[in-house]
């Protein structure tokens, strides 16, 4: 309906445009043949008069028909459109009822959820709080960590020692489980030979017993001898002396034995060379066993002059605490005076000849 309506607009609207445009070219025509109009009789005007009412009634017919159709068809649409309003009307009015219900309970519903924000703000407040909480324990607890990251450290270090020992100690287990097992070679090495010697257990006996009667026979011969138990003392000093000091007199004592010591000790060259060495090892400030040294000088010269028909040598001995006497004593220490503290070294004379070995003596100031 509404496109007829529109194409009968659009052909009334060209045919009064076409109307206007013969009604223009008409009036066109008159201004230029205006010369021509003066010419033209009553007649002739009352024609073109007549023409144009004629053409005017039918014009004028044609548009109020036309606007007729316009106005029913208008009317008919008005009709529909006023239905159609109607019913939208109805429609919209039952979706307002709709969209009243929906903002009520929209309503309802924003009130819930403004006591449900209220309760988050709340439970935010609260958890807000225990955060900050938290974040105190944390910081706490950061402490706490940096504290045990220290002692953690500590503990790694000790680990690393006690893995270094362990290591250590292992290896010594190593080593010692070698060892007992070269230790079982050797015990099963000396059980064999256990039981060889058991098997040589009877020879042995009978050669100790052949020891045994040549030790009675040399100890019978040594009390033949009617040698002074001062000699016996002489060598046990001397068995005494540490090994280096030993090794020092091997010039003097070649052997060690008992019978090797009374064959050098009774020398007087081996003697008096051992009061040399002592003195000379007192004044390089070497000490080790000189007393014992002193000791056995002074037993071996003693068993010399006993062994002579005449005393050929006497001991110098100087008294402790006796003013220090030049004659008869040398001071070890750079002095020239002082009473005796001690005697180093004891001095001795050549009767005969009137030599005298001076004692070597420390002093008191």
């Amino acid at each position: 309906m509404e496109e007829d309506l529109k194409t009968e607009l659009n052909s009334i609207t060209q045919k009064n445009a076409e109307y206007f445009s013969q009604l223009s070219s008409k009036l066109e025509n008159i201004e230029t043949s205006s010369s021509d109009i003066k010419n033209i009789t009553k007649d002739e005007i009352n024609k073109l008069q007549s023409s144009i009412v004629q053409q005017n009634t039918g014009l004028k017919k044609d548009i109020c028909d036309s606007l007729n159709r316009v106005d029913s068809a208008i009317a008919q649409k008005l009709v529909g459109i006023e239905g159609l309003i109607n019913t939208q009307y109805s429609q919209l009015k039952g979706e307002n009822s709709s969209l009243q219900t929906e903002k009520d309970r929209l309503i309802q519903r924003n009130g819930m959820l403004e006591a449900e924000i209220e309760n988050l703000r709340r439970e935010s407040t609260y958890k807000q709080s225990q955060i900050t909480q938290l974040d105190k324990d944390i910081s706490s607890e950061r402490a706490n960590s940096s504290k045990l990251l220290s002692d953690i450290g500590v503990l790694k270090a000790q680990i690393e020692n006690l893995n270094s020992q362990l290591s250590t100690e292992k290896e010594t287990c190593h080593n010692k489980n070698e060892e007992i097992n070269k230790l079982s070679s050797a015990i099963n090495e000396k059980n064999k030979e256990i039981e060889l010697t058991n098997s040589k257990k009877t020879e042995l006996q009978q050669e100790l017993e052949k020891l045994q009667n040549e030790y009675n026979s040399l100890n019978n011969y040594y009390k033949s001898l009617n040698i002074d138990d001062t000699l016996l003392v002489a060598f046990n000093e001397f068995s005494s002396l540490k090994e280096k000091t030993k090794a020092s007199l091997e010039a003097l004592f070649p052997q060690t034995s008992f019978l090797g010591f009374i064959s050098a000790g009774l020398r007087l060259s081996n003697i008096t060379s051992l009061w040399e060495m002592a003195k000379r090892n007192i004044f390089n400030n070497n000490l080790d066993d000189i007393d014992k040294i002193n000791t056995i000088f002074n037993l071996l010269m003693s068993i010399y002059n006993d062994g002579s028909k005449e005393v050929q040598f006497q001991i110098i001995s100087p008294e402790i605490g006796s003013k220090y006497d030049s004659s008869t004593s040398a001071i070890k220490e750079m002095k020239s005076s002082g009473t005796v503290k001690e005697v180093l070294l004891v001095g001795y004379k050549n009767v005969k000849d009137g030599n005298i070995h001076k004692a070597v003596i420390s002093v008191n100031e």
